[in-house]
């Protein structure tokens, strides 16, 4: 996976996105990028990190994008004030995760997300549960028992773009309860 860096861009914060989507869209650029806001990364503990005066957008790009985007910000219109603030690379991510289900066929697809982990990520603290109760019934509306169960949580964390994907995937999964990404530089 290509390396990963945070951009944190001094300026009015919509005025930065518009201005970067129109290059984004102008250089044909559709991937590689994420405005953090719009992302699955824990903006909030993005912005308590960094202690800068006024308004700040964050981005996290691959490192083919960092210079091409610090040459865009540096060459926007003057009126704008548009500052790179700081371009740090982001070492690794991670999100912890949880699920329950007495679906055979959800169970199925989890288990064929957790198989499936991207190169440079890995699960941590991850030790599934399947429980198989073939006697079990539904006692009561409020406390049923199911004849099968299966249940996990851990910590999925590594390469960035990596951990990234794989919350992608994971997300598309109803049934798994995801944390934000929190990112270590």
């Amino acid at each position: 996976m290509p390396a990963q860096y945070e951009l944190v861009v001094k300026g009015d914060r919509n005025a930065i996105r518009a201005y970067l989507e129109g290059y984004f869209v102008g250089k044909g650029i559709r991937q590689g990028y994420v405005f953090t806001e719009d992302s699955p990364y824990n903006f909030e503990a993005i912005k308590e990190r960094i202690k800068f005066h006024g308004e700040t957008q964050h981005l996290i790009c691959d490192a083919a994008l960092r210079g091409p985007i610090g040459t865009a910000i540096k060459r926007a219109p003057e009126e704008f004030k548009f500052e790179i603030a700081e371009i740090v690379k982001v070492t690794r991510g991670y999100f912890h995760f949880e699920f329950e289900t007495a679906n055979r066929q959800v169970a199925g697809s989890i288990k064929r997300i957790m198989s499936r982990l991207p190169s440079g990520v890995s699960l941590t603290d991850y030790a599934p549960e399947e429980i198989i109760n073939p006697d079990a019934e539904v006692v009561e509306v409020y406390a049923p028992m199911h004849p099968y169960v299966y249940k996990g949580a851990g910590v999925v964390e590594g390469d960035v773009a990596g951990v990234h994907e794989m919350r992608r995937r994971m997300a598309q999964n109803n049934h798994i309860n995801l944390d934000r990404i929190e990112i270590h530089h």
